[in-house]
């Protein structure tokens, strides 16, 4: 009997000393913010088009009197907005005055007000001026709440995960409005709205993407009562890559000090079709700077593109886009190879865009150096320029440039499948 007596009272203990184990352990964090049924698609699947972009979501929550806190909309790759268009300043949204042409959408945002009834709100979507260096624009939601109008502002920022990943644009809403006047609440329960493909004045806003594979958009949100995000993704393929134009230009630039040489290459294109992947196969009276390449042993590619990194700088490069004000400017890396003895290169840019996109070296059937960039995004590029440095330091030695003439190869592949040759003089300068 004390033998049975002993062991109730251990396994009372135990079942004590577990129950209180279970109380000090922390549950698993679980969202209060439930999103469900995201749709962000463009109306019209043309690759390319400026079509407008629909997006719906519903939120349920754990507590009724919630709401939506952070909002992150993450548009796919290539699905991509005009930040040239007219803007609104903030101080002239928040007096629901913006001009027209500033406008870039609508929709209706279905709220409870005061935990009692759920009513349909009107609004309007307006595009408003960067607020920082590392922004390209500000998207403005103003929604007419019953007998006042509640302003709700985003960030707008380009955005590249990986290296040599896809850019996408990111609009975040931080803190969206949950009052009314200070005292009327209301909780979020559902989101429509529509960019505009072309603003009132026909100007393009939206752009699709030029690649026809499927593609995801990402939009994550939490609440007031909890900081646990919810997510949803959404996907759509678009269509039409054959009806649209590819057509590339170059132009190459050279200065010899007899021993080294730098090269500039200008790369524009006007057609409809985005950039995919450019390699540069040069004239063998181009070769490797070996100085430069034995300065890459051991050296450390960034990892990000605010990493600081001990390779040497050979260069810089400058992207121009018709859908933002001001060129991106970056500096190019050489970095160790992966195959034989030249180095690669890194373009790392650090500024609205801030992302990274490697070049890997090879050589031609005939010997000549060959420089590929097959990982560029799928954004509109107008002017792509890559200027290596001559001089000791540079990437690239003087193998009987003078007298000339010498020319470049350049193959070029857009995101849409079309493929372009071409041959390039190079302009040279110091013979």
């Amino acid at each position: 009997m004390r033998n049975i007596n002993h062991r109730a009272r251990t396994a009372c203990r135990l079942a004590l000393a577990v129950g209180v184990a279970a109380a000090v352990v922390p549950a698993t964090a679980s969202a209060a913010v439930t999103l469900s049924n995201t749709k962000l698609v463009p109306t019209s699947l043309q690759a390319g088009a400026n079509s407008n972009l629909s997006y719906t979501t519903t939120a349920t929550y754990a507590s009724g009197s919630d709401s939506i806190k952070d909002l992150s909309v993450m548009l796919a790759p290539g699905l991509l907005a005009n930040a040239t268009d007219p803007t609104c300043t903030l101080a002239v949204f928040k007096t629901n005055k913006c001009a027209a042409d500033t406008q870039i959408g609508n929709g209706s945002v279905s709220a409870r007000i005061i935990n009692a009834i759920t009513l349909p709100l009107a609004a309007k979507i307006y595009l408003l001026p960067a607020a920082n260096s590392t922004d390209v624009a500000q998207i403005g939601i103003a929604v007419s709440a019953i007998v006042t109008t509640v302003y709700n502002v985003g960030d707008v920022t380009l955005v590249q995960s990986t290296p040599n990943g896809p850019i996408q644009a990111e609009i975040a809403f931080k803190s969206l409005s949950r009052t009314a006047l200070g005292i009327l609440s209301f909780s979020i329960k559902s989101l429509t709205l529509t960019f505009d493909g072309k603003n009132s004045a026909g100007a393009p806003f939206m752009v699709n993407p030029t690649s026809c594979s499927s593609l995801t958009s990402t939009v994550t949100a939490d609440s007031y009562s909890s900081s646990t995000p919810s997510t949803q993704m959404s996907s759509f393929t678009p269509t039409g890559c054959s009806s649209l134009t590819y057509s590339p230009t170059a132009t190459a630039m050279s200065t010899t000090d007899k021993t080294n040489a730098s090269l500039a290459v200008d790369v524009m294109n006007s057609g409809t079709a985005n950039n995919m992947s450019i390699a540069a196969t040069l004239p063998s009276t181009f070769a490797a700077n070996f100085t430069t390449a034995e300065a890459t042993t051991g050296c450390t590619p960034p990892a990000t593109p605010a990493a600081t990194t001990n390779c040497p700088v050979v260069g810089t490069a400058m992207v121009t886009s018709p859908l933002v004000s001001t060129s991106f400017t970056g500096t190019i890396y050489a970095v160790p190879a992966t195959t034989g003895t030249l180095p690669n290169v890194t373009m790392v840019f650090n500024s609205q865009f801030s992302g990274i996109i490697d070049g890997a070296t090879s050589t031609s059937g005939s010997g000549g150096i060959v420089e590929t960039f097959g990982s560029i995004p799928d954004v509109p590029l107008s002017d792509m320029q890559l200027n290596f440095a001559g001089g000791s330091t540079g990437l690239l030695a003087d193998n009987g440039l003078c007298p000339g003439p010498n020319s470049l190869g350049l193959a070029a592949a857009s995101q849409a499948g079309q493929h372009v040759s071409l041959t390039v003089p190079v302009t040279l300068t110091g013979c």
